[in-house]
């Protein structure tokens, strides 16, 4: 299927899925506002409008991470359950048939977009950051850990893996990845506390309501160190948006550090090689081309090269 049949299919389905979970579909419009067409990913999103929900719907040979997403969601939303500053979206229904939920609609702005503000205060950003840290914690605290040790030899093989990958400044990023993994190599081996993470916080993920920090688009996976997600968030923020001048060991300036690691602990050893691992790996995804690139991923490439030097010298 095609971006337009995969939406007209969605268009002609979501009256049927939505009187299925026990509404009505009467005085209800839908309103297209995301199709991704990715290899691994395909689904339209429709906001019902006049409904206060969102219908989404998965096509393809992957059609059911659509499904198994809407679980993670859950499952968060019940961990979270005692923290209602920090949330998931409630999925009312789930329609297994059609690859199809329908959730409700948080009428918040994502955590990029109070970033695009350029009038947005300094104050307003570490409520921000601080926000995005406390939704790690709390989501963290409310599971049990398993504690094992520390899987050294998967961050070591991603890391070899950029060693002929093409990339733009391919020298710099294979000198950085071969000072990485030396790092983590001369690195003591640990016990690690290893839960659900999010899977995929990034920016576009958080939308920040007024009184709630809500986590969108979690993915089910598993377990990992809580450096999973803090590298996840934390790497797409600073290569945007971070700092020309880093805290010592961090990608945040010391305000930003003290205001995102209030509730969290900043000497946990899984943070720095995940940091490492995802500004690297991202880096190696970037259009090498200067030409075809664009202003984003250019942007996105310095932030990245900053980070890395900062970290390994």
């Amino acid at each position: 299927m095609n971006e337009r049949q995969m939406t007209k299919a969605a268009l002609a389905a979501w009256p049927d899925v939505l009187c299925a979970s026990g509404r009505s579909a009467e005085g209800i419009s839908a309103e297209v506002f995301h199709v991704k067409t990715a290899a691994r990913e395909r689904h339209v999103m429709l906001r019902l409008q006049g409904a206060g929900l969102i219908y989404k719907q998965g096509f393809g040979p992957h059609a059911d991470l659509v499904l198994t997403a809407a679980q993670a969601v859950q499952d968060a939303g019940v961990r979270l359950k005692g923290s209602p500053e920090f949330q998931t979206p409630d999925i009312p229904y789930i329609d297994a048939a059609r690859h199809a939920i329908v959730m409700r609609d948080v009428a918040a702005p994502h955590a990029e977009d109070w970033l695009l503000d350029r009038d947005l205060s300094q104050a307003a950003r570490l409520e921000l950051l601080s926000r995005l840290g406390g939704w790690i914690a709390a989501h963290a605290a409310a599971q049990d850990p398993q504690v094992v040790p520390m899987r050294k030899g998967f961050i070591l093989g991603k890391l070899g893996e950029l060693a002929t990958k093409p990339a733009p400044a391919a020298d710099d990023l294979h000198h950085y990845a071969f000072k990485a993994s030396r790092l983590i190599q001369q690195r003591p081996s640990v016990q690690m506390a290893r839960r659900q993470p999010h899977g995929d916080l990034i920016l576009h993920n958080m939308l920040i309501a007024p009184d709630t920090t809500v986590a969108i688009d979690l993915r089910a996976r598993a377990a990992a160190p809580i450096g999973l997600d803090i590298a996840n968030i934390l790497v797409d923020y600073a290569s945007l948006y971070g700092t020309d001048q880093p805290k010592v060991g961090s990608v945040l300036s010391a305000s930003e550090h003290a205001a995102f690691f209030a509730h969290l602990d900043d000497q946990d050893p899984s943070i720095l090689p995940h940091i490492l691992l995802k500004a690297l790996t991202r880096w190696g995804r970037i259009d090498p081309s200067a030409i075809t690139r664009s202003p984003r991923q250019s942007r996105r490439l310095t932030g990245l090269q900053r980070i890395a030097a900062h970290l390994l010298g």
